[in-house]
């Protein structure tokens, strides 16, 4: 496994346990923490733990609860945070002080980035302004090098890395929805901008941000300090109300809040006072100026509670054209959900894939940031687009053959495993819940397998399965492939189609028998089909383990319900024979260490063999591990791209 990473995912994981548990953790014990795992570079500890409160506040706000419950619980969250207090000469420099979630969260209701619509950040540190957003919807942009790495990791539709007090080029009037809290600051020279001057950093960046905001648009922006008046209740003169002249004469400003950074900010790692502006919309042409002091608008708020309300105020659900079937049936299962008490958080999973078809699941709230970052590397590595990478690995003639085959988590699982076979040589395990499409999955692999130019074998727990594969052969537009069965010929290993038809039969004991002895498959033949049953006595029935093993080696394997394959014993060691000769492995399983004695057959083809442990080490260690070091394992083995995980939600 890359150490790094994995050390990342872990001191991540940490992190959110004690959030969690509602630890009360102070920047030395963090740093302990962080340094148990190799961590000792403050501004990386610092960074990183802001990254798993990133991750822990975007899981609450997109999960099905309640508006206020998710509030409530990201303010409990805030208020448990380790305060993020560790200041660097780059942090200084470039004032790099994040959004508390409260606020984060609120900027996002009040532009209404729940919903369908495209999102812009151009100051995103780590990310927190934008958790009520899906990351998909979102293009981000971060100068620093270490919070632009932390943002790639998240599944962002896009990251850029630009000087935000340049104007966003292409990106005009772009976006739905913007959100920003630039650094705070005065520039080096005054910027001209139209007929006004700036000469505060804030307000230019918050300008650049608003040039790419949709006429219909909503921005949410956090510039510092408060407004302050002169006697006949104006904004003071100067940068202020040049700023706040140009923002009412431009667009509608329904609020500006003035937030009390002592106790509203704080474990952000600053108590300067914030103000809040909230944008809807632009104005046809300029018109109009600030409005005069008013003691209730100017009013300060310092509690949590209050800001919600002030923000609700203001808030206008987002008017849609049209609803679909898809979203409807989407809602009416949420609210399902919701009435069942359902209470599981999941983040929700971004397709690497743009196949027309997408199915609604999210991935374990604990291996969220660790599936994306996976998915992200794996499609840089194939050159950015998983599709085309699949089309060509699966031998499709365009991409709407593709799309008819293949949903987007279909295709993000078979570009993953494809490419863990051909770069790394290891194997994938494929640990989604019913419902996904594991069948297909497999389907594609063997249909990867042949184009590529070998027989793989298929072998699965019970024989009636065979059917099943076939039938997800025909889904996937691969019915032309013709399987050898390795089981004796009875009804129960026959291969029907959809309408209970024989398609396939074994062939004759005869000539089952000279194939076992040759070692290999007939030409006509274009893959293998089997049950693990047909290898568990490789002493006292040596003649088809035998068979496996030859055809095993430099081979593809498809391991179905790959949690009972084989156990402890004399098969335990064969199979893991078998597989170390092959050259790659796509295990399925939805419970994959259900059986520590079962792990070993796993390390044969994954990055858990870098443990350097003994089969009976290895065990035994998970055996008292329990389903901690079971958790643990997953979450590397998802960090290093050689396991998914996602139901249908």
């Amino acid at each position: 496994m890359k150490v790094k990473t994995i050390i990342k995912a872990q001191f991540l994981q940490s992190v959110r346990n004690g959030l969690d548990a509602k630890s009360k953790n102070n920047r030395k014990s963090i740093e302990r923490i962080a340094a148990s795992y190799g961590i000792n570079d403050k501004s990386e500890v610092k960074e990183y733990t802001e990254l798993a409160i990133v991750l822990k506040a975007r899981s609450i706000s997109l999960s099905i609860i309640p508006l206020e419950a998710k509030y409530q619980s990201i303010v409990e969250l805030y208020r448990s945070q380790v305060n993020i207090s560790h200041r660097t000469s780059q942090s200084m420099l470039l004032q790099q002080y994040s959004t508390p979630a409260p606020i984060s969260f609120l900027a996002g209701i009040f532009v209404n980035a729940e919903h369908n619509v495209s999102v812009f950040e151009p100051s995103a540190g780590n990310g927190l302004l934008t958790i009520t957003a899906n990351p998909s919807r979102v293009i981000v942009n971060e100068i620093d090098n270490l919070r632009r790495s932390n943002l790639q990791d998240q599944g962002y539709k896009q990251v850029l890395s630009q000087d935000a007090t340049q104007p966003f080029k292409g990106f005009e009037k772009k976006f739905d929805a913007v959100l920003t809290n630039p650094p705070f600051g005065l520039l080096e020279r005054d910027v001209k901008y139209e007929t006004f001057s700036i000469e505060v950093l804030d307000h230019l960046m918050a300008l650049r941000a608003l040039d790419c905001m949709k006429d219909n648009g909503k921005a949410a922006i956090i510039i510092g300090g408060h407004t302050r008046y002169d006697k006949k209740g104006r904004i003071q003169k100067g940068k202020n109300r040049f700023f706040f002249n140009y923002l009412f004469s431009r667009y509608n400003v329904p609020d500006i809040i003035p937030i009390d950074g002592k106790k509203l900010y704080s474990r952000q790692g600053t108590s300067f006072d914030t103000r809040l502006i909230l944008i809807d919309g632009r104005k046809t042409k300029p018109f109009g100026a600030a409005p005069l002091k008013d003691d209730e608008r100017d009013k300060v708020v310092d509690s949590f509670e209050e800001l919600f309300e002030r923000v609700k105020r203001v808030t206008t659900p987002r008017k849609e054209n049209s609803i679909t079937k898809i979203e409807l049936e989407a809602q009416a299962l949420a609210l399902e959900l919701e009435l069942m008490s359902f209470d599981e958080l999941g983040m929700p999973y971004t397709p690497a894939s743009s196949s027309c078809i997408v199915l609604n699941t999210v991935v374990p709230d604990s291996m969220g940031f660790e599936t994306h970052a996976a998915l992200q590397r794996i499609k840089e590595a194939v050159g950015g687009d998983i599709d085309e990478y699949v089309r060509i690995k699966l031998n499709y003639r365009s991409h709407v053959e593709l799309c008819k085959a293949l949903s987007a988590e279909q295709i993000d699982a078979v570009a993953m495993s494809v490419y863990n076979i051909e770069e790394r040589g290891v194997g994938m395990i494929i640990g989604d819940q019913t419902g996904i499409g594991k069948g297909r999955i497999a389907a594609s692999i063997i249909r990867y397998a042949v184009e590529s130019g070998v027989q793989p074998v298929f072998i699965t727990e019970k024989a009636n399965l065979f059917s099943d594969i076939y039938r997800d052969l025909v889904a996937i537009g691969s019915a032309h492939l013709v399987p050898f069965i390795v089981n004796s010929r009875e009804s129960k290993t026959d291969i029907k189609n959809e309408d209970g038809e024989i398609v396939y039969q074994a062939l004759p004991v005869a000539d089952q028998s000279r194939i076992f002895e040759s070692k290999r498959v007939p030409k006509n033949f274009h893959f293998t089909v089997a049950t693990y049953s047909q290898f568990n006595s490789p002493d006292k029935k040596p003649t088809k383990p035998a068979f496996l093993n030859a055809i095993a080696e430099d081979n593809i394997v498809i391991m179905d319900e790959a949690h009972n394959s084989s156990g402890s014993g004399n098969t335990g060691n064969f199979m893991q024979s078998a597989l170390s000769k092959s050259k790659g492995v796509v295990f399925l399983s939805a419970t994959f260490a259900k059986r520590p004695d079962n792990m070993p057959i796993y390390a044969m083809k994954t990055s858990i063999r870098d443990a350097s442990m003994t089969r009976d080490a290895l065990i035994e260690a998970i055996t008292k591990g329990g389903v901690a070091l079971q958790e643990i394992l997953a979450s590397q083995l998802v960090a290093e791209g050689q396991m998914i995980r996602r139901k249908i939600f």
